[in-house]
């Protein structure tokens, strides 16, 4: 297990997606004697440094960068395999989030616990977001049911090729530098 830096410049972000594989067994005895556990979990850590030392002296701000950089990682987490609902074999189209954290402390650490659904506003209705299976970058449904190649540097991320990758390229580069698990 990597030992956290104690540098308060750096945030700690610890992020945990629930959701199913395509095959999973959906009924919870099943799982628990397929996998061990409810129900199929993937957690990755983060670590980026804070971009302006002032904001460890202005705590809204502090709380608000943080969830924002939170914000700038999902789209991998949530792209970064063939996500099923948690609750049904429906393909993932959005979330339910939660967050804990103590940015009080230093260094300031949160962490984000996303369950992937079908439908958040109801059981298993309307897909009107895009597949967690899709391409990182385009998010079409056409990649959703194809063979998308994963990023090289950080192995979360899958895009449908090298031109969907580059045009998310400024995005993501700021993110593989903060992955440390």
């Amino acid at each position: 297990m990597e030992t956290m830096s104690e540098d308060p410049n750096i945030f700690h972000l610890t992020a945990v997606v629930y959701g199913s594989a395509p095959g999973d067994p959906q009924d919870d005895d099943a799982q628990i004697e397929a996998f061990g556990e409810l129900p199929r979990r993937v957690e990755v850590k983060f670590k980026a440094r804070i971009p302006d030392t002032g904001l460890l002296q202005d705590q809204a701000r502090l709380d608000t960068w943080g969830q924002l950089y939170t914000h700038s990682v999902y789209a991998d987490l949530k792209h970064s395999q063939d996500w099923r609902c948690a609750f049904c074999d429906k393909p993932a189209r959005e979330s339910s989030s939660s967050f804990a954290s103590w940015m009080h402390l230093r260094p300031p650490r949160m962490n984000i616990f996303v369950h992937l659904l079908c439908d958040a506003s109801g059981p298993c209705g309307e897909e009107t977001y895009p597949q967690a299976a899709s391409c990182v970058s385009c998010q079409s449904e056409e990649s959703a049911h194809s063979d998308l190649q994963r990023c090289s540097k950080c192995k979360l991320s899958r895009y449908c090729g090298v031109d969907c990758q580059r045009a998310d390229w400024g995005r993501h580069k700021k993110l593989i530098t903060t992955i440390i698990s």
